[in-house]
C-alpha cells in the first residue's frame, strides 16, 4: 500500500541522513535481485548524484516563499 511505502521511504531517510542516500538505498533494495555489476551501480550513483547537484544549483538563490509554492 501507499502508506506502507511512504513509511519505508521515511525510515530510509532517517537511517541514511539525506534524501540522496535514502533514494540510493531504496534503489539498491529495489534491484537487489538484479545482477548489476559494481561498475553499473557506480555509474547509476554518479548520474544520480550529478542530477541532484544540478537541481540543488538550480534552486540556489531562490527565496523560501518560491520554494514552498511547489
Amino acid at each position: 500500500s501507499f502508506s506502507k511505502r511512504r513509511e519505508k521511504s521515511r525510515q530510509a531517510y532517517r537511517e541514511k541522513g539525506s534524501v540522496s542516500q535514502a533514494v540510493l538505498s531504496l534503489l539498491h533494495h529495489a534491484y537487489k535481485d538484479k545482477p548489476l555489476s559494481d561498475e553499473m551501480w557506480k555509474e547509476i550513483e554518479d548520474k544520480f548524484t550529478h542530477m541532484l547537484d544540478e537541481l540543488s544549483a538550480a534552486w540556489q538563490g531562490r527565496s523560501l516563499d518560491r520554494l514552498l509554492v511547489f
